[in-house]
């Protein structure tokens, strides 16, 4: 066995692969496994985006966790998924005069579900009013634009 691992390290002092050895080794630890990557991979990024968030009736925001039982980005796929399913809902009604109200509508469905969500009935956070917010941030001539708009407010 001494004489496997003398050859190994042989091969690995002439061929320079210590490096490849350490750098595998470590993404192993990690649990990477290209294609099957835990880390973002992006080839370009879109020059706009959004997030949402819960905020309170003065406006303070909340937070996400124990207010919703979930974090703001599985808050923000839950917005938009319900927005989704809201414009579908209106196109196939025939109605494109109310696809703007679609955001309102879904946001409102949303913050519903999250007032009777088992963690905010058992940590008891949820105030009398709860808000939703949308963030729009634009890159626009090479500087970052951000508009806040309220969604939806229940009560």
């Amino acid at each position: 066995m001494t004489r496997i691992a003398r050859k190994i390290a042989t091969f690995v002092r002439r061929t320079e692969t210590l490096p490849l050895l350490v750098i595998t080794a470590a993404c192993l630890f990690c649990k990477e496994f290209y294609p099957l990557s835990h880390f973002p991979m992006y080839s370009s990024f879109a020059s706009r985006t959004h997030y949402v968030y819960l905020a309170d009736g003065n406006g303070r925001p909340l937070p996400t966790f124990p207010t919703a039982g979930m974090n703001t980005p599985a808050l923000k796929k839950v917005y938009d998924h319900a927005l989704r399913e809201e414009r579908t809902r209106i196109k196939s009604l025939g109605n494109t005069d109310a696809a703007g109200g679609a955001s309102e509508v879904a946001a409102e469905r949303v913050l519903r579900t999250v007032q009777g969500s088992p963690a905010a009935r058992t940590a008891g956070t949820t105030p009398q009013v709860l808000r939703m917010y949308r963030v729009d941030i634009e890159l626009v001539t090479h500087r970052f634009e951000k508009r806040t708009t309220l969604l939806a407010e229940v009560r």
